[in-house]
């Protein structure tokens, strides 16, 4: 029973993750993969920060 509240409860937060935005349902998130040796890593640049800010944002 423990087991199915878990799967319960984790389940209804994947679901329910940022509806408090306004426009939830339009939430993307953009990020550059780069490897360098054995290791891998996701980021997101500053300058494309700034244009997505600038693209997007309501003035």
């Amino acid at each position: 029973m423990a087991v199915a509240m878990i799967i319960a409860f984790w389940i209804y937060d994947e679901l329910s993750f940022n509806h408090y935005f306004k426009n939830y349902n339009s939430i993307g998130k953009v990020m550059v993969k780069w490897q360098k040796g054995k290791g891998a890593n996701a980021s997101q640049p500053m300058p494309m920060a700034i244009q997505l800010r600038n693209a997007y944002l309501d003035d």
